[in-house]
C-alpha cells in the first residue's frame, strides 16, 4: 500500500486480536467470521476464532475451527499470507538428539514446532 497505508484486513487481524486482549470474545468472533469470508483459508484466523469462541465457552465451534486451521497448517505450512511470511529454518536437535523442524514467523508468536501457542 501507498502512502503509509495498512491493508484493511491486516488491521481487522489486529483488532480480533486486540479485542481478545480486552475481553471482548464475542466482538472479536464477529471480526474473525467477518474476516473469514474475504480471506477463508488463513489458518490464523482460524485458530483466533478458535480462541475466541474457546473464551466464551462455545467448545464445540472452537474445536471446529481449531481442527480447520491445523488442516491448513498442515496442508500449506510454509505459505505467504497477507499476514506475514512463514519459512522453514534449518532442523534443530533436542536435548534428547533428535532432530525436529523450526519454523521461523514473519512477525508471528509462535512456538518450538512453528504453530500457534495454546489456547
Amino acid at each position: 500500500m501507498s502512502g503509509g497505508q495498512q491493508d484493511p484486513i491486516s488491521i481487522a487481524f489486529l483488532l480480533g486480536k486486540a479485542l481478545i486482549a480486552c475481553d471482548a470474545q464475542g466482538e472479536a468472533v464477529a471480526v474473525y467470521r467477518d474476516l473469514l469470508k474475504t480471506v477463508p483459508g488463513n489458518f490464523e484466523l482460524h485458530f483466533n476464532l478458535s480462541r475466541a469462541l474457546k473464551a466464551e465457552g462455545n467448545f464445540d465451534e472452537a474445536l471446529v475451527e481449531l481442527i480447520r486451521a491445523k488442516a491448513i497448517f498442515i496442508i500449506a505450512p510454509l505459505s505467504t499470507s497477507h499476514m506475514g511470511i512463514m519459512r522453514k529454518a534449518p532442523p534443530t536437535t533436542n536435548s534428547a538428539g533428535t532432530h525436529r523442524p523450526t519454523v521461523l514467523s514473519g512477525g508471528h508468536s509462535t512456538s518450538r514446532n512453528g504453530v500457534p501457542g495454546p489456547i
